[in-house]
């Protein structure tokens, strides 16, 4: 929480650290032809800041204010603050889950629209392609204080598409250490990885993977020593993508400098 308010900040050499370290990457596949975009997402708190206690009151900049001012100074284009869209879009309907941390599929569609205009060669899945139907989950936040029962549910909504993917390793998404992929019979379209967390892998993949001929998701959570900031060159030369995105909740941005 302090974060969010600004009480907690990253250092000036912190960021540049950051910054620094994220433009290398960047660079690096810029030269082999690989275009590198970097995410934003909301944490929770940011979105809905009316429901926290009255103590709860921004003090200064916040540590994605940091890093998004740093990066602009850098002259580091391809940046999706999701922030603004976001906080907006939640005044018209529900787009973070209740009992859970996490945006909910309606919250990871509008961020998939706003990802999407940075990559127009892209098949986006629009309106009228997308159905939405009520299920029943528990979310992390319930889970955290043990409120696992029925009527502790909240119902949400989740996505139906009408493209076909087909999907490799769907059963190791919620591991760490390994990636799977989805591809589409989209030959035209870009190929795509994605280094992200539960935010995608869970939600924001149910639309990336409907718009890229290939798309390859990994956590970025992994700390081999070969490995970081979530950058994984093995993977990147394996499947040699087309666009490399970066996606990241702002509670994340601080374990993600390397020492």
């Amino acid at each position: 929480m302090d974060e969010s308010r600004g009480v907690i900040n990253l250092t000036e050499e912190q960021i540049q650290q950051w910054v620094n370290q994220y433009r290398e990457r960047k660079e690096e596949l810029g030269q082999q032809g690989i275009e590198m975009i970097f995410v934003i997402t909301p944490n929770k708190h940011t979105v809905y800041p009316q429901y926290l206690n009255d103590w709860h009151f921004p003090v200064g900049e916040t540590i994605s204010d940091q890093l998004v001012r740093a990066l602009g100074q850098a002259g580091v284009e391809q940046i999706v603050d999701l922030r603004p869209t976001l906080i907006q879009r939640a005044s018209q309907e529900q787009i973070y889950r209740q009992y859970d941390t996490h945006w909910n599929d309606r919250g990871a569609y509008q961020a998939y629209l706003e990802i999407m205009e940075l990559v127009p060669a892209a098949y986006p899945v629009l309106p009228n392609q997308v159905r939405w139907q009520p299920t029943t989950q528990v979310g992390d936040l319930a889970r955290f204080i043990g409120v696992t029962e029925l009527q502790d549910r909240l119902d949400e909504a989740e996505v139906l598409v009408s493209r076909v993917v087909e999907r490799e390793g769907e059963g190791r998404r919620q591991t760490l250490d390994q990636e799977w992929v989805s591809r589409t019979a989209l030959t035209d379209a870009p190929r795509a990885i994605f280094f992200s967390d539960s935010f995608t892998l869970e939600y924001l993949y149910k639309f990336l993977e409907q718009s890229f001929q290939e798309s390859v998701f990994k956590h970025h959570r992994d700390f081999r020593a070969e490995i970081d900031m979530g950058f994984e060159r093995d993977l990147i030369e394996h499947y040699q993508p087309d666009l490399v995105f970066y996606i990241l909740v702002e509670r994340s941005i601080p374990h993600t400098l390397v020492n």
